[in-house]
């Protein structure tokens, strides 16, 4: 069987074996949010008793991400991109298993922290590997399909998260990356090229630790300020570290040869307000994303199989706008397009309100679908907008900053989304997500979709009143 497996992949030209590598790691890393998303109130149910906000088994394992992208790349191009890979994959699938054999909560965190530096490291390590193995003639094959994937992979494997909770159990969500993430490391020794670069230039050891370190501390302070509902000493601590080192990490990237992120590319207006907007309305996306499964599943009872099926929606909207995006965008402008996205988006959101255990499935499905397809009309023009103010030599350093961006907004929309749910529910027992289904506890995570769905009006008001040149805004 195993000859059999050899003699298939040699007969695959080269430039597509590291295409289904990179693909299928791509595939568990970005659905790792969505499944865990399912997985979260059964793993609270597992660690009731911890004093811990649940939101950090996503948080951290996101932080460690955004950490690991900028490394990743330099280490690739040091050691060679075929052996970070296989690291990246081998601390991902180790990260994995650990974090199913977790036996409390902060053990789980730590776990996911683990798995993140993986998870950060494989997409832009398997990225280089995939562009170098193309020529410039069929570049445009592989970016398609790895936007294909990037849409059609949460779809699927949202269900499937969604099915082995409900009968598997949380910890199978883990195990199952387990065996996808041996094949590739198995594939990428034996089939891959080796390729290093000869001047990497030095790592910004400085400012990872600066970045490390305020981003953690903000994170603390949201995090404690949600599970006590104040702000005390502690509170105030961490929001002085963090101030005196975000303080210190932007005068040490405008004065460092190489920064770990050139800031100084936000002097660009039109990048600087693409970014802005999308950062916002992440924050509002990947908020609500957070919030619905726990919605479903501790608002209203549902099932974690149940709940997989009634969010696949949003995704399943996602990935047909991105068939006529491109048209869309063409006919209407960026401006009409976005704007457009995010105002039906916003209204969308505040229809989650009227949701509860008598609504119609046709409307949930309906709304659900709804804000896949408006949130689908954001990214893509955003995108290019921000990108076509950008000189050919900086896109590298560019699209790191907007990388990092989207990771931090999904991180502040779920960190943000849980002060909300703790502080208000503060006076019935301490956190919405200990309580069962009832109609009282509906009403704290209404406010929660109605925080995203004012997010996303102001992202709207943001790029309604700025002005644009006319050549960006038709690109």
């Amino acid at each position: 069987m195993l000859k059999s497996i050899a003699s298939s992949v040699n007969r695959i030209p080269y430039r597509w074996v590291v295409s289904i590598i990179y693909l299928i790691a791509l595939a568990m890393d970005l659905s790792d949010t969505y499944i865990i998303n399912i997985a979260l109130p059964a793993i609270h149910d597992s660690f009731i008793n911890s004093d811990i906000s649940i939101s950090w088994v996503t948080i951290s394992y996101l932080l460690s991400f955004i950490l690991a992208i900028p490394i990743s790349g330099w280490l690739g191009d040091r050691f060679g991109t075929k052996k970070i890979f296989m690291c990246a994959l081998s601390i991902y699938g180790i990260g994995a298993m650990l974090c199913g054999h977790a036996w409390n909560l902060p053990i789980l965190i730590g776990c996911r922290f683990l798995q993140g530096i993986g998870g950060g490291m494989l997409v832009p390590v398997g990225q280089t590997m995939m562009f170098r193995a193309f020529d410039k003639n069929s570049l445009a094959k592989a970016l398609g399909l790895v936007a294909f994937v990037a849409l059609a992979a949460p779809s699927a494997l949202t269900v499937f998260g969604g099915y082995v909770v409900n009968y598997f159990g949380w910890h199978w969500v883990f195990y199952a990356n387990i065996p996808m993430t041996i094949l590739c490391i198995i594939i990428t020794f034996f089939y891959t090229h080796e390729t290093k670069h000869n001047n990497p230039g030095k790592i910004d050891i400085s400012g990872i630790l600066l970045c490390m370190i305020s981003l953690t501390s903000i994170l603390l302070a949201l995090s404690d300020i949600g599970m006590t509902g104040k702000v005390g000493v502690k509170e105030i601590a961490y929001i002085a570290i963090f101030s005196l080192t975000i303080s210190a990490f932007i005068f040490h990237q405008n004065k460092v040869e190489n920064p770990l992120l050139f800031i100084k590319i936000f002097k660009i207006k039109t990048y600087s307000i693409c970014q802005l907007v999308i950062f916002i309305s992440l924050m509002s996306g990947m908020g609500s994303v957070f919030i619905s499964s726990l919605f479903f599943q501790q608002g209203l009872g549902c099932s974690a199989l149940y709940t997989s099926m009634i969010t696949l929606p949003f995704p399943l909207g996602l990935m047909l706008i991105f068939a006529f995006i491109h048209k869309i965008k063409f006919s209407l402008g960026v401006r009409t397009t976005v704007n457009l996205g995010l105002l039906i988006y916003s209204i969308l959101t505040i229809l989650m309100t009227l949701i509860n255990s008598h609504t119609s499935l046709i409307y949930i499905i309906a709304i659900m679908f709804g804000r896949g397809l408006s949130f689908g009309l954001l990214n893509v023009p955003l995108q290019v907008t921000a990108f076509s103010s950008i000189e050919n030599e900086r896109m590298g350093r560019a699209s790191s900053i907007w990388n990092t961006c989207r990771c931090l907004s999904t991180i502040f929309g779920i960190a943000i989304m849980e002060i909300i749910l703790n502080y208000r529910s503060a006076n019935l027992n301490g956190s919405i997500i200990a309580y069962d289904a009832s109609g009282m506890s509906l009403h704290v995570f209404y406010l929660c979709f109605i925080f995203c769905s004012i997010l996303s009006f102001f992202a709207f008001l943001i790029f309604s009143i700025n002005s644009f040149k006319e050549d960006l805004i038709r690109v």
